[in-house]
């Protein structure tokens, strides 16, 4: 702390006195001040307001602040011209002499230089530098290798470990970035329940004559960027109320507010409230949500889908793609078929069952049934009571005794032979079958059900590929975070001319209950056997088509605009 004063005060002793050109700069000045927290991120914030003004010595002050405020702040010693050097913060100069003072050291940088040149640019090439950058205690080297290896492949987890980083929930932190997180998620979860309860009764408010006034004053000091999670939530149902949100969010100066603000301007369903968004816009830093405007923009995709139409109907998806097409067919099995002659009846569970003839069958008759069978037909029960037991179906035994009943002298019974005083005998015997017709209607019927869904969920799937980049661009870290994803798409039935067209449909919170909504894409065609005509994926009813003017707005203005004194 005391070398962070000492370091301090040299800067301010030899900063350069510029007298501003106009009187109204140092007025800003005084306003901008007055407006910031003693916060190391707003002192850096006002330093550079001041840099951009040309109040050097300001700068230096407010740097100053920062750095007493928070001694490890990278970004107030950096932009002070500080490097960090073996543990301490040193101007470039300093750094050189210890460097050209060291033999040992300078012997091993012109190495190290040989061999980065040889080196190939790849993961192995990389991480072999980085070891051998270790090794010979070139610590900064080495990391900043490593973090090459992490680029060029992060799969590599050896790489991840030596810089220091831990797998969590699937991605790589280090002990620092866990921290801040925690820290920082802490803070924002204080910051909402404040601001909830604020914004709310300004929301009441202001539908209130008597405390329209109040609400109005109070929601003119709202510039802190952890309220725009809230901001977003509490004012998000009806046109007035975006209105108020885009006031508000034009209050506060951040990353999470533009993308906020690129939100509404691309996915409200009120024509004002875009207009205004956009507008705000124009004055923002377009590297915080033209990124995320520009990922809205997709190239239209044709594709053809057949829908299941039943057991043994197969469906068809048909993607058309720039390097090669995909085709899926989805086939469940057809039901059972009835022929003429088959009986129809009905199971223990009071299902169909058919039962079919399939023919007549010769079976050779034992010694014994031949003794029984030689002039007695009062023993054709006992012979036909022998069936079951050598393998006939007792119903086929049934039919047996029945077509005997009648006449003994039915020739069911034919002589092959006499041979030594024997005779052998074969009986002509129906051979059926039992078909379970009412369970396989009800598999089959399953089955087409089952395909239809997957045809869908694979529809659905491939057009939510194409939105998950919008997810991750709010995302990108826990301060930005905010609740207006457009994360919503929407499988159109057929439109003009039985097109099947998709829709991306932002989705500002107001109904954050609302689903993903899936219908199946359906063409007309002249026969169910045809192929179906080509669809294309359009966004012809969605209003991220705004993307492309809020694009070229920001393109053709002034994108370094000089900053309101108060957004400092």
């Amino acid at each position: 702390m005391i070398s962070a004063l000492l370091i301090c005060t040299g800067w301010l002793a030899a900063a350069p006195v510029i007298l501003p050109d106009a009187e109204g700069e140092l007025a800003s000045y005084e306003a901008a001040k007055a407006s910031v927290g003693r916060d190391p991120e707003s002192q850096i914030k006002l330093a550079l307001w001041c840099e951009s003004h040309g109040l050097q010595a300001e700068r230096i002050k407010h740097l100053a602040i920062a750095v007493m405020t928070d001694p490890k702040n990278a970004t107030a010693r950096g932009l002070m011209g500080l490097v960090a050097y073996r543990g301490r913060w040193q101007r470039p100069e300093a750094v050189g002499k210890s460097v050209e003072a060291d033999d040992q050291l300078k012997a091993s940088l012109e190495r190290y230089h040989e061999k980065r040149l040889e080196a190939p640019y790849t993961a192995e090439g990389q991480w072999k530098l980085a070891l051998w950058c270790d090794e010979n205690d070139l610590k900064s080297q080495a990391r900043a290798h490593l973090m090459a290896v992490t680029s060029l492949d992060p799969a590599r987890d050896q790489a991840w470990k030596r810089l220091g980083y831990k797998k969590v929930d699937g991605r790589w932190v280090s002990a620092g970035q866990l921290a801040a997180e925690a820290t920082e998620s802490k803070r924002q979860k204080e910051a909402d329940g404040r601001w909830k309860s604020i914004l709310e009764r300004a929301r009441g408010a202001l539908a209130s004559k008597n405390r329209q006034v109040d609400a109005e004053e109070t929601l003119a000091q709202v510039t802190d960027p952890r309220a725009v999670p809230t901001i977003c939530r509490v004012f998000s149902k009806g046109e007035a109320n975006q209105n108020v949100a885009i006031r508000l969010l034009g209050q506060i100066d951040s990353a999470s507010s533009s993308r906020a603000l690129a939100a509404l301007a691309v996915g409200s369903p009120f024509a004002e409230v875009r207009r205004a968004a956009a507008e705000t816009l124009v004055r923002r830093d377009p590297r915080d949500f033209a990124g995320w405007l520009a990922n809205l923009l997709r190239k239209p995709v044709r594709f053809e889908v057949r829908p299941v139409g039943g057991p043994g109907s197969p469906g068809e998806l048909f993607v058309e793609g720039t390097q090669f097409n995909v085709k899926r067919l989805y086939s469940p099995p057809a039901g059972p078929t009835l022929r003429p002659g088959d009986q129809l009846g009905l199971n223990d569970a009071g299902l169909p069952v058919a039962t079919r003839f399939l023919g007549l069958t010769q079976r050779r008759m034992s010694p014994a049934e031949v003794q029984m069978l030689e002039g007695k037909s009062s023993n054709v029960k006992q012979v036909l009571a022998q069936f079951p037991k050598n393998g006939l179906a007792p119903e086929a035994a049934q039919k047996l005794e029945q077509l005997l009943e009648g006449s003994w002298s039915i020739p069911i019974f034919e002589r092959d032979q006499q041979v030594a005083n024997s005779r052998n005998y074969s009986a002509i015997v129906p051979q059926l079958a039992q078909i379970p017709v009412g369970e396989m209607v009800l598999e089959a019927q399953a089955a087409a059900r089952m395909a239809e869904r997957q045809l869908e969920s694979d529809v659905a799937s491939s057009s939510n590929t194409m939105l998950r980049s919008f997810k991750s661009t709010s995302e990108s870290s826990p301060s930005s975070r905010t609740s207006l994803e457009p994360i919503s798409a929407t499988i159109l039935r057929p439109g003009r001319n039985g097109r099947s067209t998709f829709g991306v449909t932002p989705m500002f919170p107001s109904d954050p209950h609302k689903k993903l909504r899936r219908s199946r894409s359906r063409c007309r065609s002249r026969s169910s056997r045809k192929r179906l005509r080509s669809s294309e994926l359009e966004r012809r009813s969605s209003p991220f088509a705004n993307a492309t003017p809020v694009l070229e707005a920001v393109r053709w203005s002034r994108p370094w605009r000089d900053p309101a004194p108060s957004r400092a």
